[in-house]
């Protein structure tokens, strides 16, 4: 019974996140899916989709990015160990701009209002933190629930990248967020971020059979210096000494 309830809770849990997505509160989760985020720098910002005026960007703010993940079959995946990069930092220069961070100023992709943060942009940033040895943020193992939180975090662009797996499955793909990340029907600034990243492969366990023949024989081995032939080839030299005394007698007769 407790089962069962766990379970629907995670579905339940699993469609919330769907259901955030279409909202716009998530990031990351596939490619061209996540946007990069820089309000206008007066209040008479650019109207959203939904025709809601975007409030203005507080360059000065604090946010912080949750990672939940699950599985392909919505199940919890704890124990991976995610690693926090900041790839761009936003700066006022006529207005905000994204400027990348150390360590990752070999990305040629411009960085603007609305760029795609694409799957490919987040593999070349992950290349780069790795061959330019960026800093990371923070690092944080997966809890029980699957998740971690990054708190304290200035506004800007982030790299997410799982640098040990969970056991039992393989890495989730690096991907990346702002923060922080536009509301589209609110109109509003989303400053801590929920990203549920695309679920991980479970690793397909492969059982490998050895086996091995084994020859028999009827014949005991020898062990030691065979006797048999000495005796009869000692027994037949008798038998031809006797018949040789044998016939010399009879021919002396």
């Amino acid at each position: 019974m407790n089962r069962g309830l766990r379970d629907l809770r995670t579905r339940i849990t699993a469609l919330i996140a769907s259901a955030a997505v279409a909202v716009g509160l998530t990031a990351g989760l596939s490619a061209g899916m996540a946007r990069t985020v820089l309000a206008a720098e007066t209040s008479d910002s650019s109207a959203s989709d939904s025709g809601v005026r975007m409030e203005m960007l507080d360059p000065d703010a604090i946010g912080s990015i949750g990672v939940t993940i699950y599985g392909e079959e919505a199940e919890l995946v704890p124990g991976g160990t995610l690693t926090l990069y900041k790839v761009a930092d936003v700066v006022v220069d006529n207005g905000f701009k994204f400027v990348y961070a150390a360590g990752f100023e070999t990305l040629t992709a411009p960085l603007i209002e609305d760029s795609d943060l694409t799957a490919d942009l987040a593999q070349q940033a992950a290349a780069a933190a790795e061959e330019n040895g960026a800093s990371s943020v923070d690092v944080q193992v997966s809890d029980d629930n699957g998740h971690v939180t990054f708190a304290n975090l200035p506004v800007g662009l982030y790299l997410v990248v799982e640098t040990a797996p969970a056991p039992g499955y393989l890495p989730i793909n690096p991907f990346l967020v702002t923060v922080p990340t536009k509301n589209y029907e609110k109109g509003t600034l989303e400053y801590n971020v929920d990203a549920f990243p695309k679920p991980p492969i479970a690793e397909r366990e492969t059982t490998t059979t050895v086996t091995t023949e084994v020859t028999t024989t009827d014949r005991i081995p020898q062990t030691g210096q065979q006797w048999l032939p000495v005796w009869v080839l000692g027994g037949l030299g008798v038998l031809l000494v006797v018949f040789g005394l044998f016939r010399r007698h009879r021919e002396d007769r």
